[in-house]
């Protein structure tokens, strides 16, 4: 992999909700991710986007798109940043069920440890998952993420408690691959 990605990140825009309200109602997103479903409005979708647009404390979040097409296909998120720390946990989804399964995740990670660490100057990101959600490990583990263990019954999900992957990469960790990949 070069460092000529297929997606990049933009801002959110206030009529993004059109599109996301409509991932809300993808099941296969909904078994991925570590949250209860829940069911929202346009309204509500609306008030979501418009939060990320004008910014919350402590996060960053943006509209992965592709190249070519500015086609809008999912989230990115920075959470928790913590600048004393020096550090940030991230998450995503790719929304276009058609742009699943192509190796986006990993390249949407690279990107999100980008701005983590060379632009925001953190030295660690962690990350999450359900330990069932082997698509998003193996993202995070080719974007440089180590697994640092397992949160035992830490979420709900289908009415029981379920693991949690826990991982984590750290700034030199991610400096090493990225060079690799700048001269690949």
């Amino acid at each position: 992999m070069s460092v000529n990605f297929r997606v990049y990140f933009r801002a959110f825009e206030l009529d993004d909700f059109e599109t996301s309200f409509f991932w809300r109602q993808d099941e296969l997103i909904w078994e991925s991710v570590v949250g209860r479903r829940y069911y929202v409005s346009k309204d509500y979708e609306r008030k979501w986007v418009e939060k990320r647009v004008y910014g919350l404390p402590n996060s960053e979040a943006f509209a992965i798109c592709m190249r070519g097409t500015s086609q809008y296909i999912g989230n990115a998120y920075l959470n928790d940043i913590d600048f004393f720390n020096r550090s940030c946990s991230v998450g995503l989804i790719i929304g276009d069920a058609s742009s699943r399964g192509k190796g986006l995740g990993q390249e949407v990670i690279l990107l999100l440890l980008k701005h983590a660490f060379l632009e925001l100057g953190l030295e660690r990101v962690g990350a999450r998952q359900l330990t069932s959600n082997t698509a998003s490990i193996k993202a995070h583990k080719r974007a440089g993420f180590q697994i640092e263990g397992v949160a035992r019954k830490a979420a709900m999900k289908g009415g029981k408690l379920v693991d949690l992957n826990l991982m984590s990469c750290l700034r030199d960790d991610f400096l090493l691959l990225w060079e690799q990949l700048r001269n690949s």
